[in-house]
């Protein structure tokens, strides 16, 4: 992989504008103990572009070391997935077509 960009995420509640935006499709599950909240990183690719990398932390949507993972370009979304839940093992190549989640790498789809 090219050089490796460490993803450095930001908690927004499910509810605010922001994680609405990426996550409009995900209802809050009955019996949550802890509300749900999209955590967001963007990533400067060059030329102007930016991918939006986002996770989704939330009872009932999360497995049990995965969760939701959406990337975005604009609006866009290129990639609905799973990715393991430790933020600190997540990161994007320089050019933004190559993602690594703990041990598991991914293309993004960007063109």
């Amino acid at each position: 992989m090219a050089l490796e960009i460490p993803l450095k995420y930001t908690q927004r509640p499910l509810g605010s504008a922001e994680a609405q935006a990426l996550w409009s499709d995900m209802e809050p599950m009955p019996g949550n103990t802890r509300a749900p909240r999209a955590h967001i990183a963007r990533v400067d690719i060059g030329g102007g572009r930016t991918l939006t990398v986002t996770i989704l932390r939330a009872s009932g949507h999360c497995a049990a070391v995965n969760c939701p993972l959406r990337i975005y370009e604009g609006s866009e979304m290129l990639l609905d997935g799973w990715a393991c839940d430790i933020e600190e093992e997540h990161g994007i190549s320089d050019d933004g077509r190559i993602m690594r989640a703990c041990d598991q790498i991914m293309r993004t789809n960007r063109r």
